[in-house]
């Protein structure tokens, strides 16, 4: 989180409610869960109470930074 920018993307393999308030403390806007892991219900609402987005895929946290450093650095 040290690196992290107000409105950027946590990309984790990490689904629980503590995921939510570290992403909180530097305003990340969403969280991606990796690897198809579950999303359990209370980080959902957490996640809800903040103001922060939930995504989930199946690919993993390497795979899904590419795909987005990609999109946001070449306009595609």
């Amino acid at each position: 989180m040290a690196n992290a920018r107000s409105g950027g993307a946590l990309i984790t393999i990490q689904a629980h409610k503590n995921t939510v308030a570290v992403a909180t403390l530097v305003e990340i806007s969403v969280i991606v869960i990796c690897n198809s892991r579950p999303v359990p219900d209370d980080m959902l609402q957490a996640a809800k109470d903040e103001g922060i987005a939930i995504m989930c895929t199946t690919e993993n946290q390497f795979t899904v930074s590419g795909k987005l450093y990609g999109l946001l650095n070449n306009g595609v």
